[in-house]
């Protein structure tokens, strides 16, 4: 395992420091071996990127990046300890709060975790207009459109475990990610952008033109929720 700028990892090429983390895909060999080659490692076949980032559309679903994350790379390595045992997950909901209801939910989570509900409310409608009962072809879940394995890595930065299938932790595990966005991006622009497109990959290759649209259809939103 190795977090980003804390961890050695031995895979049987050498050692090294990582300054960057990833997803919860296998990543092609020419996308690690560009992103390890600043530190000097050499991989073997495929890698496995463990923890998570958000992807709905297919642009997504390689090149997200974010701090905070673990990879797992391919060899040897000195083992993990074990994790300790999750929470128990909410019960999970038939999705059939009202809009208002709803609207009201990311308000009350967004002013208790110290993130902007204005902002929180424009994701929430951009994501799913407030449904919680839809899932993408991508597998994004509820209202905030989270892929299970960025709903991992919410629960691992609030310290409990979240069922995207209930309204309350989707709306939980979406204004996390925001959080962690903002905190660790240059701009709010970035964080925007980090949500749909993967931090690292805005942060290195810059918004696509979906990803520009997307900001500004959320910059566009949220003065509504003001």
């Amino acid at each position: 395992m190795v977090v980003l700028g804390d961890a050695k990892v031995a895979d049987g090429l050498g050692e090294g420091r990582l300054g960057f983390t990833g997803i919860g895909r296998i990543v092609p060999d020419h996308l690690v071996q560009h992103l390890l080659r600043p530190v000097g490692y050499r991989l073997t076949d495929r890698h496995v990127l463990e923890h998570p980032v958000l992807a709905e559309q297919p642009v997504r679903q390689l090149n997200h990046l974010y701090p905070g994350q673990v990879i797992k790379l391919s060899g040897t390595a000195a083992p993990a300890p074990a994790p300790a045992a999750p929470a128990p997950a909410a019960p999970s909901t038939s999705g059939t709060e009202s809009v208002a209801q709803i609207k009201s939910m990311f308000t009350a989570t967004a002013q208790s975790m110290g993130v902007d509900p204005a902002l929180a409310l424009t994701f929430g409608e951009q994501e799913s207009s407030f449904r919680q009962n839809v899932t993408s072809s991508a597998g994004a879940i509820g209202v905030m459109q989270v892929i299970p394995s960025s709903g991992t890595w919410a629960s691992q930065l609030l310290g409990r475990q979240l069922n995207l299938r209930n309204t309350q932790d989707d709306i939980t595990a979406g204004i996390t990610i925001i959080r962690q966005l903002v905190k660790t991006s240059p701009g709010l622009g970035i964080a925007i952008a980090s949500y749909y497109q993967g931090q690292y990959s805005v942060m290195s290759r810059g918004m696509y033109d979906d990803t520009k649209v997307y900001v500004n259809q959320v910059k566009a939103r949220v003065e509504k929720f003001r």
